[in-house]
């Protein structure tokens, strides 16, 4: 590779450089790409001892994509291109994709709502990029609610000349949550572009001690009870996980 001098950069450059290696800490000769936020590509390859370095002349945050590997430790790099001549150092960790590899976990929707967090639109928006290298990768969603936090509530609707009460389950309420949410991403995908047939979705509500209000309050009286034998309540599941589903015609 070529490997570029500060001193030959007057100005509106930034040399970014580092060390490519694996999860292991072998050093790694692989060929990645920093994607702008225009969705131009820039070809970066490491050299045998994993060193590499490329100069940047526009600012924005990159997105670090390779064929066959996932960024580790870092997913993007964000560059600020200056009056005058930098570098930035930035060390990246590759793993090889397999199928039912986490991507990603995290609450990338905001609180109670079927709206994404700016991570969550950055997490999908990087999955459209990863897939234009991996065209062969498809992937997994899962998505998760805590049904704990809905109450029984009763709506009012009127069929007719006549008004009915109806009932709607913490259980009910959480799955159309899910149901929306899982909209919200089809929706994100389709204004990139993104064809279906390259995820799926699944969503189930749970309770955070057991899968049943009956069970979840049995297992508390327990608790009570017997403290010397009791289970600690989970903590809350992250709202949306990524996985690598399928892998077909992975190349080299």
């Amino acid at each position: 590779m070529l490997h570029y001098l500060g001193i030959a950069y007057q100005g509106n450059v930034v040399l970014l450089k580092g060390t490519a290696t694996d999860t292991k800490g072998s050093p790694l000769e692989i060929t990645f790409y920093l994607v702008g936020e225009d969705g131009k590509q820039t070809r970066v390859k490491s050299s045998s001892d994993g060193s590499f370095s490329i100069p940047i002349s526009t600012s924005g945050l990159y997105t670090i994509v390779a064929k066959n590997w996932l960024p580790r430790n870092i997913e993007f790099i964000s560059i600020s291109v200056g009056s005058q001549y930098s570098e930035l150092t930035q060390n990246l960790v590759f793993e090889k994709i397999a199928e039912n590899t986490l991507l990603n976990k995290g609450n990338y929707f905001e609180k109670n709502s079927t709206e994404l967090t700016n991570e969550g639109k950055r997490l999908l928006e990087n999955i459209v990029k990863f897939s234009k290298i991996n065209p062969g990768v498809s992937f997994k969603i899962l998505i998760n609610c805590n049904e704990s936090k809905f109450t029984k509530i009763t709506r009012t609707e009127k069929v007719g000349k006549k008004t009915r009460k109806i009932t709607i389950t913490p259980e009910q309420q959480a799955r159309e949550l899910l149901e929306k949410r899982a909209e919200s991403i089809k929706a994100f995908f389709k204004s990139r572009n993104y064809p279906e047939r390259n995820y799926v979705i699944e969503a189930e509500p749970y309770y955070p001690i057991s899968s049943s209000p009956t069970q979840a309050k049995s297992k508390q009286k327990k608790a009570k009870s017997t403290p010397q034998q009791a289970t600690a309540p989970k903590t809350d599941a992250p709202n949306l996980s990524i996985f690598i589903w399928k892998i077909m015609n992975m190349g080299k």
